[in-house]
């Protein structure tokens, strides 16, 4: 029997002026001379020697790889393989950078003792998207140290609006959208002390967006912090409800309907007291006594999502672990009364701060990532179904991931992850590939000292765009910049 790879060569067309940023144009598949060989002729469209750094055949002997060198070439990429054996239904080969595959095509064959037929031409799957691009929209003032930053309709213009947290101004600032990528003058509403994090929920049921704010308090006294509860009048303007009290340092919060009511219920992640605090709504505005569940060092973000697939809402926490270890993830899924099941632990990157839940690889269950700030990367937990997560994989975003959210920002349709890093000022992003991995992260100019982002499409341009709010040095005020998607 012939060798199994009888010949291979890549090229690459280079400056042939099409603007594509496709990674192939197509190809044909054919067999070739005796039984058991085929060869496949590509066109790849951009020079991939910046993101290839291995060649990878499946499905004829798994695992075989080919090392693969910095070259640039003018010509197709034709490849012969040779001694298929008749077990094999399907080829594929895949390009990776690292661990992640940023290309790869499958053949459909069937290979018999005295013939192969091909039964289609290489099909192409989760080729490597445009690359993400920005630029500059709209820069405004807001309070004194921003720490949060939340997006939403709030005066019910179709137009998004940001409502930002202000950690030394005890409040947040309220900027109103104007459909072009900017907001107008802010306006400011007191909260409580260290107003750290702000979300966007509907608490009422009046189907205006209100807003949960997450006071940390006074580190300093260890002082117990609260959670303020702004009711949206529909204008852009909110009327405060009663003030609920979380454990020590409530540092982030979720909306969702725990118990299956109808109405709204929030959760509260207690950064010093190493807690979460569940409230349930009574669909007004108001909330019963909280329960309080601990779940791990120092939780930084919590996430509500049915991460186990069974209708019920269940928990997603980051526990930073600041100043007592590597820290870790924790899943708690939901009982459907309002209740949760004992924490379960994940291994993450070290020290995570904040996270997202997305179904990053495509099958359907929802996956859990998070921004690991010593390790300077993105921790990636692909969801097992019943509510556990997989072995952690890490992708670097080449800087310090502050907070990260998680969205399309190229348009080829997979999820993309972003981080704000405030050192250089700057906006990550990692390309998502659509299996769980994510291509070299790409950085964007964001503003003096980029801390949160959230997105939406600030615009109309049907892009996502991206909401950074940049610390500032106290007294002066921070900065609120949009990087609008291209």
């Amino acid at each position: 029997m012939k060798k199994l790879l009888a010949f291979l060569a890549i090229f690459f067309v280079v400056g042939c002026g099409s603007s594509s940023n496709d990674f192939v144009s197509g190809g044909t598949a054919t067999p070739a001379e005796s039984t058991g060989s085929i060869q496949v002729e590509q066109t790849l469209l951009r020079a991939v020697t910046t993101f290839v750094t291995d060649i990878r055949y499946t499905g004829i002997r798994p695992d075989q790889s080919i090392g693969y060198g910095p070259v640039v070439r003018e010509k197709a990429a034709t490849t012969v393989l040779e001694g298929v054996p008749t077990s094999v239904t399907s080829l594929r080969l895949e390009y990776l950078n690292g661990e992640s595959v940023i290309g790869r095509f499958e053949i459909r064959v069937v290979v018999t003792a005295n013939q192969t037929t091909v039964l289609s031409d290489p099909a192409w799957l989760n080729v490597l998207g445009p690359d993400p691009a920005f630029s500059q929209g709209g820069s405004v003032s807001t309070g004194v140290g921003p720490t949060g930053v939340a997006a939403g309709d709030f005066n019910n213009d179709g137009r998004p609006d940001v409502a930002v947290a202000n950690s030394e101004d005890a409040g947040i600032t309220i900027h109103l959208g104007d459909g072009a990528g900017s907001f107008g003058p802010s306006t400011a509403i007191p909260t409580g002390n260290v107003a750290f994090n702000v979300i966007v929920g509907e608490l009422n049921g009046d189907n205006n967006q209100d807003l949960v704010v997450a006071n940390y308090g006074n580190e300093p006294n260890m002082e117990t912090g609260d959670v303020s509860i702004l009711l949206g009048n529909g204008d852009g303007t909110f009327t405060a409800a009663p003030t609920l009290l979380a454990q020590d340092q409530p540092i982030a919060s979720a909306v969702a309907d725990f118990n299956g009511d109808g109405d709204n219920d929030i959760v509260v992640a207690n950064y010093e007291s190493m807690s979460i605090s569940t409230f349930i709504g009574n669909g007004d505005g108001t909330f019963a006594a909280p329960t309080h569940i601990t779940v791990g060092p120092r939780p930084h973000d919590v996430i509500a999502a049915d991460l186990n697939n069974d209708g019920r809402v269940d928990l997603a926490v980051s526990n930073e672990g600041f100043g007592l270890g590597g820290g870790d993830a924790s899943t708690l899924l939901g009982n459907g009364d309002g209740t949760f099941a004992a924490p379960q632990f994940f291994t993450t990157g070290r020290n995570p701060r904040n996270a997202d839940v997305i179904d990053v690889n495509g099958d359907g269950i929802l996956d859990m990532l998070t921004g690991n700030f010593t390790t300077g990367d993105c921790s990636v937990l692909l969801g097992n179904g019943d509510g556990t997560l997989g072995t952690n994989r890490e992708f670097d975003f080449g800087g310090v991931p502050l907070s990260i959210i998680v969205g399309d920002f190229n348009g080829d349709g997979r999820p993309d992850v972003a981080a704000a890093d405030s050192g250089p000022n700057q906006v990550i992003v990692l390309p998502g590939v659509g299996d769980g991995t994510f291509t070299p992260g790409i950085g964007f100019a964001a503003g003096q000292g980029a801390i949160y982002l959230d997105k939406a499409d600030f615009n109309g341009d049907g892009k996502l765009d991206i909401a950074v709010v940049g610390f500032g040095s106290p007294p002066a005020a921070g900065n609120l910049n949009v990087l609008l998607g291209q």
